[in-house]
């Protein structure tokens, strides 16, 4: 597991750690777009998917075992399983427009370091 951390993701989550505004001597400021590689690590964070699974094996392996074991007239009440699905359907749009408005929120985050760079860029040249 560490090999493979070593491998894959060590680079990428050092890099922006490193303080290059101390190496440079001048425009420190475009070292900071070295910071953007930690995103998609941020995005990955929200896997609906994953979520999702693990509300799925929770609701079967353990709420319905315990209902079936405790009340077996519960068990076949189909009204109590529809409520759950349905708050299964809710959490995943939540978790749906969670994630979008993170993206939205990096995408304005990127592209006001862009705009940041740039207007730094006009101010010193005039």
């Amino acid at each position: 597991m560490a090999l493979n951390y070593l491998n894959t993701y060590f680079i990428i989550d050092l890099i922006p750690t490193l303080p290059f505004q101390f190496f440079s001597s001048h425009n420190h400021r475009s070292v900071y777009l070295i910071k953007i590689l930690r995103l998609p690590k941020g995005i990955n964070f929200l896997d609906i998917s994953a979520i999702t699974r693990y509300l799925t094996y929770y609701n079967i392996e353990i709420r319905l075992k315990d209902i079936i074991d405790n009340d077996p007239f519960t068990a076949n009440d189909t009204n109590e399983d529809h409520t759950y699905v349905s708050n299964l359907l809710i959490i995943g749009y939540i978790l749906k427009v969670t994630k979008l408005g993170f993206l939205i929120m990096t995408f304005c985050y990127f592209m006001g370091m862009f705009w940041m760079l740039f207007c730094f860029e006009i101010h010193e040249r005039s």
